[in-house]
């Protein structure tokens, strides 16, 4: 886009407001013998006032620029514009104690260039120029930040540097598009977030970060768009949090609030008005309505079958095989019954899906509509087309600017409203209606026959007949909804989506800074981290042994048998590294994992935390405990008001903060301190020395020893996160791994 020079607005106010339930400079509480780094946002500018205040914020301009102003921006409504200038605030960390980092949160978008230079010949990212920059009083010591991630430290103690685009170009933020940007500069080393997505994650032993951490809190000023050798070149910023100490995943997470200002979106996995959901994990089932499936219909037997298959980084997927009335290897298409068909879709649809081409095929077709009269399809060339009632539109027919890239996983989302169209490739705009490489129509202008059609067909199809049949791809996660999704929603689906590893969900949305996950397919391993495992410790030999069982609802999972001391089946427990030890959570865990108790054993446990110390536990008879440093509670003890359902698969979602503890089942809160049928304590209220149990020991447990032994119960899907999860999570985290 060619980028607009606004014209100067008045220096007036800014919001610099002070985020935190403690005043600037008040201690942290102690937690036993340890400090604990509590996380304090010091600062929030919003820039939504009607002017810039020069007391809070001062502005200047290079030679030849221009001073900062506010401006109006389509995406974002008022924001900050840099442009030949820089502007400086007072430094709000030096209010308070910084214990083991610096952390900032900002929207910035960067100038791409003009329309002139679109073909990018004359065209060069700024990657040298400082986002942010903190500076002594006479400009001997700096650290700064750049969009390439260029991280450069200059102090009296020496110099550190990282990612100097003479070096390296990352990548990690492109120009000419608003991206949101989370960074902790550690005593350890420093991360940067991109929009959700981890980007950098740099562990630093040949240098004292704290150093940098320590200056950074020190100097009197904090400068945008200033700091390095160069001036920076043209940006937009917008809603800047600072903080003392680590962020944690939900200021990761891309915020509440969207583009647009001032619409909140609510965090939800499926999204908001998913109809249908396709996992193709050896079906082809809907499951949000598992009344709703498809079937393989096979037109000319096919020498080699499309069918599922188990692929290394997404686990098992559907395999459509490239087939048309003369292929060599015959020709088959799926069908699927329409979640949409009698849908209400005011506003539009989203079609969503994974696709692995394995080559471009620029005529066949993936997916299809066909209801005998209009098709609408999609394929691997990024081929978007519609034909029947109201006209017809080819966009990116037979032509390679924007195909899939080959043997590559991509999320494709699709969203088509009345007036237009836009197409995602992993969470990012690749073309749409309004900026495309080729497109071609008789006029077509009311896309609500489109939506039309996606709501009154009976079925919709994989490799079906449009004017040409079926094209050759690997399928995974498709989804059907019944309103267009906004950028950020089809960003947190792409994150919530992302597999590795045969099919795991690395840093989903629905578990917040995510430590943990035991899939319990036939092994104890941690599948975020595969170096940590668990181990099965025999303490009396068991007639019927713990073991990997297959259930019908859930596959593969761990059948815990009952057992203690003396007890006829003997005794045996699993022991885990715990993922949570030495992490450092800032405002609480969480644990959620599915159950299935043959009976109820109120006093014998499943999951246990025991450092020799402290205790943890929660058992089948929703038994949850505490017995250690700070005192101790049972809550639910021998209890039945919430005790689980026996033979049947619960979520069981346990979320605790320094202040108190909350347990959902099925993504629905069940009790919490506040609200619970049985409670008693030798008046503990600080909930942090459970917290510290779990950052602090080396193991957890499946049926080991609190004062009790191991309550019988399947387990199934257990993460462990180093945050609470709210109830939008637990919801979510339900809806994501139900079978």
């Amino acid at each position: 886009m060619k980028t607009r020079k606004w014209p100067a607005i008045c220096m007036a106010i800014l919001t610099l407001c002070v985020g935190s339930c403690q005043d600037w400079g008040q201690m942290d509480p102690p937690a036993g013998n340890q400090v604990h780094p509590k996380l304090e946002q010091v600062a929030n500018l919003t820039f939504d006032e009607e002017t810039l205040n020069p007391q809070e914020i001062q502005t200047f301009a290079y030679s030849e620029g221009e001073i900062p102003s506010l401006v109006i921006d389509p995406e974002f409504k008022q924001v900050l514009h840099l442009s030949g200038g820089y502007a400086r605030i007072f430094n709000p960390l030096n209010k308070v104690k910084v214990q083991n980092a610096v952390s900032l949160t900002f929207w910035m978008k960067q100038a791409g260039p003009e329309e002139e230079d679109e073909d990018g010949a004359d065209y060069e990212q700024d990657l040298t120029g400082a986002i942010f920059s903190f500076e002594n009083e006479n400009a001997t010591q700096r650290m700064f930040f750049t969009a390439n991630g260029w991280l450069r430290y200059e102090g009296v103690d020496g110099t550190y540097e990282e990612n100097n685009p003479e070096e390296v170009k990352t990548g990690i933020i492109d120009a000419d598009k608003w991206h949101y940007v989370a960074i902790s500069i550690k005593n350890d080393g420093y991360f940067v977030y991109v929009d959700g997505l981890k980007k950098i994650e740099k562990p630093i032993s040949n240098f004292d970060c704290s150093k940098i951490v320590q200056f950074m809190a020190s100097v009197p000023y904090i400068y945008i768009g200033y700091g390095s050798d160069t001036q920076t070149g043209e940006i937009w910023i917008d809603d800047i949090n600072i903080y003392r100490n680590t962020i944690t995943g939900k200021e990761i997470a891309i915020p509440k609030k969207a583009t647009g200002g001032d619409t909140e979106e609510e965090y939800a996995f499926p999204p908001k008005g998913t109809m249908g959901y396709y996992q193709f994990e050896n079906s082809f089932e809907n499951k949000l309505n598992p009344a709703q499936s498809g079937e393989f219909v096979t037109v000319k037997p096919q020498a080699t079958p499309s069918d599922f298959e188990f692929n290394e980084v997404r686990g098992t997927v559907w395999h459509q095989q490239e087939g048309n009335d003369d292929h060599e290897n015959g020709l088959g298409y799926t069908k699927f019954t329409n979640p949409l068909k009698g849908a209400e879709a005011p506003e539009g649809i989203s079609l969503s899906m994974w696709l692995n081409p394995p080559s471009i095929n620029y005529w066949d077709q993936i997916f299809v509509l066909n209801d005998g009269t209009s098709k609408f399809w999609f394929n691997a060339g990024s081929y978007l087309g519609y034909n029947g009632t109201g006209g017809w539109f080819d966009c990116q027919q037979d032509d390679p600017t924007n195909a899939l890239p080959v043997d590559t996983w991509t999320m494709v989302t699709i969203c088509v409203t009345p007036t237009g169209f836009t197409v995602y490739y992993d969470g990012e705009e690749k073309f749409s209606l309004e900026d495309n490489a080729k497109y071609n129509s008789g006029g077509f202008t009311d896309f609500q026959n489109v939506i039309n059609l996606f709501t009154s067909s009976n079925f919709f199809y994989l490799g079906y007949e449009t004017f040409w049949r079926a094209a050759p791809a690997l399928v995974d996660d498709l989804f059907l909804i019944n309103r267009p999704l906004t950028a950020t929603e089809v960003k947190n689906l792409y994150a919530d989506t992302k597999k590795a590893n045969g099919g795991v969900v690395e840093n989903p949305g629905y578990a917040p800074s995510l430590k943990g996950y035991y899939p319990l397919d036939s092994d104890f391993t941690n599948a975020i981290n595969t170096a940590q495992s668990g181990k099965l410790v025999t303490v009396e030999e068991q007639g019927t042994p713990s073991d990997f069982v297959n259930d019908e609802i859930r596959g593969m999972v761990w059948n815990q048998q009952e057992g203690y001391t003396g007890h006829a089946n003997g005794w045996a427990y699993v022991e885990f590294v715990n993922p949570l030890k030495g992490v450092t959570p800032e405002e609480g865990i969480s644990v959620s994992m599915w159950l299935n108790p043959p009976s109820i054993n109120n006093w014998d446990q499943i999951f246990v935390l025991n450092d020799g110390t402290s205790k943890f536990w929660f058992n089948a008879g929703s038994y949850l405990g505490y017995n250690g440093t700070g005192g101790w509670f049972d809550c639910q003890q021998d209890d039945a008001t919430n005790a689980l359902p026996v033979n049947t698969w619960t979520l069981v979602t346990i979320s605790i903060t320094p202040s108190d503890f909350t347990v959902y089942y099925d993504g629905i809160e069940k009790f919490s301190l506040e609200n619970n049928a049985k409670y008693g304590s030798s008046g503990i209220t600080d909930f942090q020395n459970v917290i510290n149990l779990f950052t602090g020991s080396a193991n957890f447990y499946f049926g080991y020893e609190t004062f009790w032994k191991a309550a019988p119960a399947l387990v199934d899907d257990v993460y462990i996160c180093a945050a609470p999860m709210s109830k939008g999570h637990a919801e979510a985290l339900y809806n994501a791994t139900k079978k």
